[in-house]
């Protein structure tokens, strides 16, 4: 059972791990640099994650720990509080008479 256990967390993890870089990677280009890079993908990775290290069979992992990977992970909850400031600093400065 252990076996199947790393072969399920090792590559999910992994995933994790490149879609955390890759994200973040989107993140610095269309933020920082204001590229037109490219869109993320959001929730997989840190899903992934959460995954990984709830199967990981090395220590008994507490359920806490598991939300983790999804608030590290930009297109997780990160993302999701972005758009939403946006979408409701956008409706404010429609209130206003501003153009977005």
């Amino acid at each position: 059972m252990n076996y199947l256990m790393w072969l399920i967390s090792v590559p999910a993890l992994l995933f994790f791990t490149l879609m955390f870089v890759t994200n973040w990677r989107i993140f610095y280009h269309n933020y920082i640099k204001k590229d037109s890079f490219t869109s993320v993908i959001p929730l997989v990775g840190g899903i992934a994650g959460a995954i990984g290290l709830w199967l990981l069979p090395v220590v008994d992992i507490d359920f806490r720990w598991l939300i983790i990977p999804l608030l590290i992970e930009w297109g997780c909850i990160p993302l999701f509080l972005v758009t939403g400031f946006s979408l409701l600093n956008r409706k404010a400065g429609r209130s206003r008479g501003q153009t977005p």
